[in-house]
């Protein structure tokens, strides 16, 4: 797949130019493993889109899908990691930038884990789901939290069941925002329990 026209390079952002660029490294340099580079790349583009090429290496770069090869002293070297070998859509692609952007200890500890999992692996579907399970167990029996745990049911399913299926997947950044409110529910919940327990002898 070759990058797309000039014009339209200078419209896109790193994230959106990155499935393609990794796309196109992978046509160039096909076998597994072999060193890139992105002066070879960039070398007959005029400098705003070769700046706008570079922009979508870096994201590459940060989500973990390309790395410096550390045989090699020369910066410039690079090679497709195993992740990036394996993202061959760009959902997948966008999942691993997507993990590069959030960072596992701004969430609840409880979302640090499975749900981390499906998130950074692109179950977008899958994580909201158990996010969702886990808010049921956190808060079973607390009155006072139960109203916010509907909410959230009713804003992830089309019956407010866990168990249900959504209608329209979820995308990434949708994901995302849903889970924080997740985390948000569960840190109340956590409040909840601490100020029940202190207040216990009032």
């Amino acid at each position: 797949m070759p990058l797309p026209d000039l014009s339209t390079i200078l419209q896109l952002s790193p994230e959106e130019l990155a499935p393609q660029l990794l796309a196109t490294l992978k046509e160039k340099w096909p076998r597994p493993g072999e060193r890139i580079s992105l002066g070879y790349i960039v070398s007959n583009l005029d400098r705003p889109v070769a700046r706008c090429v570079a922009e979508a290496w870096s994201a590459l770069e940060s989500g973990g899908l390309i790395a410096m090869d550390p045989e090699d002293n020369n910066v410039y070297w690079y090679f497709i990691t195993r992740r990036g070998e394996a993202a061959n859509t760009d959902v997948e692609v966008n999942a691993a930038l997507a993990m590069a952007s959030t960072r596992r200890d701004a969430w609840h500890p409880a979302l640090r884990t499975t749900v981390y999992t499906k998130y950074v692996r692109g179950d977008y579907d899958g994580a909201v789901l158990e996010a969702l399970a886990l808010l049921e167990v956190e808060v079973k029996g607390m009155t006072d939290q139960q109203a916010l745990v509907d909410l959230f049911a009713g804003a992830v399913s089309s019956s407010g069941k866990s168990s249900s299926v959504r209608l329209v997947p979820y995308e990434a950044d949708a994901c995302r925002e849903v889970l924080g409110f997740a985390s948000f529910l569960l840190r109340l919940a956590d409040a909840s329990k601490t100020h029940g327990a202190g207040g216990g002898g009032k």
